[in-house]
């Protein structure tokens, strides 16, 4: 329910290239006032991949649930995928929230 969501998080790696350009940030920028306008907070934050070397897959972590998800590169090009659902909803969480202490915000990258 769309209209129970109250905060999202992003977590990625930092990769200068790809994260450094103008579309980049003005897209980001413009979909976190779409957020907010819906009163959704909409943070993104970038971490070194030496931090975070124990875990591979990406996931969507909410309060009650976790699922394991494929790269957006195969979901751009239609490969076939699935979404899992994952009995580590705590597990995973627990992880996240350590990486997200590690992470620095997107706007502090893009302005290094």
């Amino acid at each position: 329910d769309r209209n129970s969501v109250s905060s999202v998080r992003l977590l990625s790696l930092f990769l200068a290239d790809a994260h450094a350009g103008r579309k980049v940030k003005r897209d980001f920028r413009n979909l976190q006032t779409e957020f907010a306008a819906r009163g959704v907070d909409l943070q993104w934050r970038v971490i070194d991949s030496q931090l975070i070397k124990d875990t591979h897959d990406r996931w969507i972590i909410s309060d009650d649930a976790a699922r394991n998800i494929p790269n957006v590169n195969a979901i751009m090009s239609g490969q076939h995928s699935e979404l899992n659902l994952s009995s580590q909803r705590a597990v995973l969480a627990g992880l996240f929230d350590g990486y997200w202490s590690d992470a620095q915000p997107i706007e502090g990258a893009w302005s290094a």
